[in-house]
């Protein structure tokens, strides 16, 4: 930042730093350790912090996503007219839109995340989990969170 400063571009750039997935340390107390082992609030949760120039200092305390990068740099930098579903699962990070459910995807499975629970697809079948990633005895299998899912991961996938 002191080099952008220093030629004069620090209030013509915006700087995005952020992760690519979150780490644990068996936090949870369920065994889980390191990234792509688990959904859990450890392993999703990342850091994101953006200067942008002319905007004020502010956090986003509601559920955002890394699909919602695109978005962001789309409309509100690059000024793509475009609606952000032509391109992205996402929303830009500067607007209001509440996610209901997320996706994640590790290596061989994904997981549609919802605010009271996990649903987490594997290769030989699934499991469900509660909010503190507990597993839910004897669960039933949610098709249509589960169809919405895949029809979301295929749209761009032809």
């Amino acid at each position: 930042m002191d080099d952008l400063e220093r030629r004069k571009l620090l209030d013509r750039t915006v700087i995005l730093i952020t992760s690519d997935h979150g780490m644990e340390f068996d936090d949870a107390r369920l065994g889980f350790v390191g990234h792509s082992t688990a959904y859990t609030a450890y392993q999703m949760h990342t850091p994101m912090v953006i200067r942008w120039p002319g905007r004020p200092p502010g956090r986003i305390s509601r559920r955002t996503s890394h699909n919602d990068v695109a978005p962001t740099l789309m409309t509100e930098l690059f000024g793509c007219p475009n609606p952000p579903s032509d391109y992205s699962s996402g929303h830009s990070l500067f607007s209001d839109i509440e996610w209901t459910s997320l996706i994640a995807a590790s290596y061989g499975d994904f997981a549609v995340i919802e605010p009271d629970r996990v649903i987490v697809v594997l290769p030989g079948g699934y499991e469900i989990r509660d909010r503190n990633y507990r597993l839910v005895p004897n669960p039933t299998l949610p098709r249509d969170a589960l169809r919405a899912a895949m029809r979301e991961m295929s749209r761009f996938y032809r």
